[in-house]
């Protein structure tokens, strides 16, 4: 696959290692300070062992099922090492699973707190008639410092597309997207899904899937529900 990203917009700096392990406040350092902090506030488990865990249920599938996507990632970890920052395949893989691996990480005591929602109006509901969407993102202050980019993403097939993501990131994980397509989206999560998921396609392969090959909303539902992981409940 040949990938070309464009007009890449960022607020950090340009060498960001999701699970770089240097110490100090986000605030001072960014991504790269940000990641080992987020998974000892939420997940009740070693970042190691988590990485192991995602190694041995999702890599295969990625690999099996996405192959195109599967090869973007080594090329995220190829192109880091350029920059000499170390982020293997296995990592990033565990950085983009980690909303759909939560309920099997969670710390049991974690205060659930609901903060996302969304709307979208259109026609009559708009001065010109025109669409208007908006969405206020479910990441908290820590976290959130993580989504600080926007990129343009031009693939040699399917779709192009603009996204808001954190480094390393194959979707948009605040949900946030734009397609050449005239498809635009966003997402609100589910709140009170206690249920754990099954280990089918997880959906930033099918999200990523349907914003670069779906064509209709149709197509998007086709793709989304093809062989459904059931993690990270949203709508």
């Amino acid at each position: 696959m040949t990938l070309k990203t464009g007009d890449c917009e960022s607020t950090g700096s340009s060498k960001t290692d999701p699970f770089c392990r240097d110490a100090g406040p986000c605030a001072r350092n960014g991504p790269r300070a940000c990641c080992p902090t987020v998974f000892s506030k939420y997940f009740e488990t070693s970042l190691s062992n988590y990485i192991k865990v995602c190694k041995l249920q999702v890599k295969e599938v990625i690999k099996n099922d996405f192959p195109e996507i599967y090869d973007e990632m080594r090329g995220i970890s190829d192109g880091a090492k350029k920059m000499g920052v170390h982020f293997s395949v296995d990592a990033i893989i565990a950085w983009n699973s980690a909303f759909g691996m939560e309920p099997f990480f969670e710390k049991e005591h974690k205060k659930k707190i609901e903060r996302c929602s969304a709307f979208i109006a259109t026609g009559d509901s708009t001065q010109n008639g025109e669409i208007v969407m908006a969405h206020n993102t479910h990441t908290d202050f820590l976290s959130g410092q993580l989504m600080n980019v926007i990129m343009y993403v031009y693939p040699s097939s399917g779709n192009n597309f603009v996204m808001q993501i954190a480094p390393g990131y194959i979707m948009s994980g605040t949900d946030w997207f734009l397609c050449s397509t005239g498809i635009i989206g966003c997402e609100t999560t589910i709140g009170g899904a206690e249920y754990k998921p099954k280990f089918g396609s997880p959906f930033f392969c099918r999200i990523r899937q349907a914003m670069q090959y779906g064509k209709t909303l149709d197509e998007y539902v086709e793709i989304m529900l093809k062989n459904n992981a059931g993690d990270y409940a949203c709508s």
